[in-house]
């Protein structure tokens, strides 16, 4: 409903996050997830800790919210304070089905957090076998990208577009503003007193 009376998906509270952060973090419904992105939700809000959306999705196991974060985009090798990966923490948490799609999609599996630990290490002290298997045998070759593009609302259109057209429209009732227009890489000054 909020989106719907123009409110934006990237309005932050005080930590600097914003609804798909929290959407994740506190595993809403995986279509309120979807319908942040497509209203074109800032990807990468992160805590104080450095997680990101992705790392809580991983954590708690939530394949759709990790599926979604993919397909707009997300960063799947992005590092926490700790230095740990989304496939870290899968391999901490022993999340297998977060950690077949990280690596179906191209996680890095050899990066290593602070304490030089790759992801397979991590499942090893973790106690966590299955995963620590699936880590070893996983070929680059079985690495799918995504070749569908994602699909945005038309509401809302990209910030930069939207600052520029904001600029234009002031253009014409403002006259302290003027553009300066690009023509075959030869700059053109515009008052919006000449401007019809």
């Amino acid at each position: 409903v909020m989106l719907d009376l123009g409110m934006s998906p990237n309005m932050k509270d005080a930590r600097v996050l914003n609804p798909l952060y929290y959407g994740v973090a506190h595993d809403t419904d995986p279509i309120i997830t979807e319908m942040l992105l497509q209203e074109r939700a800032f990807i990468g809000c992160k805590d104080e800790q450095d997680w990101f959306e992705i790392h809580h999705a991983c954590k708690q196991g939530l394949l759709q919210h990790l599926e979604h974060l993919l397909f707009y985009g997300a960063d799947m090798d992005v590092q926490n304070s700790g230095g740990n990966t989304a496939l870290h923490i899968c391999a901490l948490n022993n999340q297998e089905s977060c950690l077949r799609v990280l690596l179906f999609r191209g996680a890095n599996k050899d990066i290593e957090n602070y304490q030089n630990q790759t992801a397979y290490q991590v499942a090893i002290i973790s106690g966590n076998q299955e995963i620590a298997h699936i880590l070893q045998e996983h070929k680059s070759e079985e690495i799918v990208q995504y070749r569908e593009i994602p699909k945005y609302s038309m509401r809302r259109r990209d910030s930069v577009a939207s600052a520029a057209m904001f600029a234009l429209s002031r253009s014409r009732s403002d006259p302290r503003i003027n553009l300066i227009m690009s023509d075959n890489g030869h700059n053109r000054f515009i008052s919006p007193s000449s401007s019809t």
